[in-house]
């Protein structure tokens, strides 16, 4: 584009010599409007467009997307799938198919000779190809119930980063706020000491002020590209763009802070779930045996010697294992111990969640409420600054007063902006809490 303008304006100039128009009559529209359309195309390509901001549901689904369980969730699925499958099929195990023939030593034109062609088909036993169905049915919607928890897990780890960026970039803000008041006040006070108003010392207190507000504003640069740097560990490219600070919704009125039960948070319905899956295993293996059923059906066909016709027969037969292996015992013993572990963590769980939860709504309610505080705080300071910058003005103020009015303005204006991001991060953890996303 830069290339292109010179020549644009050397074409321009020339057209204007050629065809210049009478003196006194304005130029013509038709002629001017063709480069004037292509010199506003010029400028709207040239301007580039202002990025939008990112929104947090939008960066959760971006990071979601990036998760290596967002990724193999498919092939969970299709694995539940298959476990259905088999569950639903005509035999437990896939057929065999045997062959045993037998011959005299002495050759096949002297003695025996017989040929045995047998088809196994394993059979299920009494109820077990229910308690198969079930069982895979309660993985099926255990690897949903994984999911969902692991969303809400990378659900609060974003929270806990995007406003932690949103908070480091307040107070960058506030701090280059703080240092261009400085600034501008070391140039008031030299001013002063030129005329003889004020004495060096107080231009070495202003410059004072003035350095204390440049540290804390790179301090404050720093802690900025730190919270940048870890929001970029979940979102990848995206993590530069600026972001919307934008409270959540509040949750529902019938939220109440002991709400956890097994309906309602993705944690308890994944031990749940789990629970359901242990105990869904454990009635499968009281169905199951040390080894599984056989049917046999069986083509004989035998020579008793030679130069005898061969005779051919069928047989029927059933294999049924009895009894039952330490093995199996072990393995039911460690589906009821599983059991018994999964409901007492999910005790457990209820109570944690109920804690977190009160804790989460009494925090938003006392931020609610010292938000109120800091705000009439904020504005009496300012109002006050604003009389005694006046003061100072007039010569009716020293300097060190001038300053620490200024300081418990700005403290007070940093605390006012603070609390409002601090309440908006409080309310996105009762939300994580309930187990709500964004």
């Amino acid at each position: 584009m830069s290339l292109s303008l010179p020549v644009l304006r050397c074409q321009a100039s020339r057209y204007s010599r050629t065809r210049k128009p009478p003196t006194g009559r304005p130029a013509s529209p038709r002629r001017a409007g063709p480069w004037l359309a292509l010199l506003l195309a010029l400028t709207s390509v040239a301007a580039p467009a202002a990025e939008p901001e990112l929104r947090l549901d939008q960066a959760l689904a971006r990071a979601w997307s990036q998760q290596p369980q967002a990724r193999a969730l498919a092939a969970q699925r299709e694995a539940a799938e298959a476990d259905g499958r088999v569950a639903r099929a005509l035999l437990p195990e896939a057929p065999r198919l045997e062959l045993d023939p037998r011959l005299d030593l002495r050759g096949p034109e002297r003695g025996l000779r017989e040929l045995e062609l047998g088809l196994v088909l394993p059979l299920w036993r009494r109820g077990e190809q229910a308690a198969g169905r079930d069982l895979a049915e309660a993985r099926r919607q255990t690897v949903e119930r994984e999911a969902e928890a692991a969303r809400l897990a990378l659900a609060g780890s974003l929270r806990m980063r995007w406003w932690a960026r949103l908070l480091a970039e307040l107070e960058a803000e506030l701090a280059q706020a703080q240092l261009a008041l400085a600034q501008r006040l070391v140039e008031d006070v030299d001013r002063r000491v030129q005329a003889g108003e004020l004495a060096r010392a107080d231009a070495h207190q202003a410059r004072m002020a003035e350095a204390a507000a440049r540290a804390a504003a790179a301090r404050a640069e720093g802690a900025v590209q730190i919270a940048r740097q870890q929001l970029a560990a979940l979102l990848g490219a995206d993590a530069g763009r600026p972001l919307k600070a934008e409270p959540e919704a509040a949750p529902p009125a019938d939220a109440a802070p002991t709400a956890a039960d097994a309906t309602a948070h993705p944690a308890l319905r994944l031990l749940a779930q789990q629970l359901e899956a242990a105990e869904r295993q454990l009635a499968l293996q009281a169905r199951q045996g040390q080894g599984t059923p056989e049917l046999r059906l069986l083509a004989l066909r035998e020579r008793g010697a030679s130069g005898e016709a061969s005779r051919s027969a069928l047989r029927l037969g059933l294999s049924l294992p009895l009894g039952e292996s330490p093995q199996q015992d072990a393995r039911r013993a460690q589906a009821q111990a599983e059991v018994e572990s999964l409901r007492a963590q999910w005790d457990r769980r209820r109570s944690e969640l109920a804690a977190e939860q009160a804790e989460a709504h009494a925090r938003v309610q006392a931020l609610a409420a010292e938000q109120v505080a800091a705000e009439q705080r904020a504005a009496l300071a300012e109002e006050t600054a604003g009389f005694l910058r006046r003061a100072f003005e007039l010569g009716e103020l020293d300097l060190p007063s001038r300053l620490r009015i200024e300081a418990e303005a700005a403290s007070a204006r940093r605390d006012t902006a603070r609390l409002r991001l601090e309440q908006a991060a409080a309310r996105s953890a009762w939300r994580q809490a309930l187990g709500l996303l964004p």
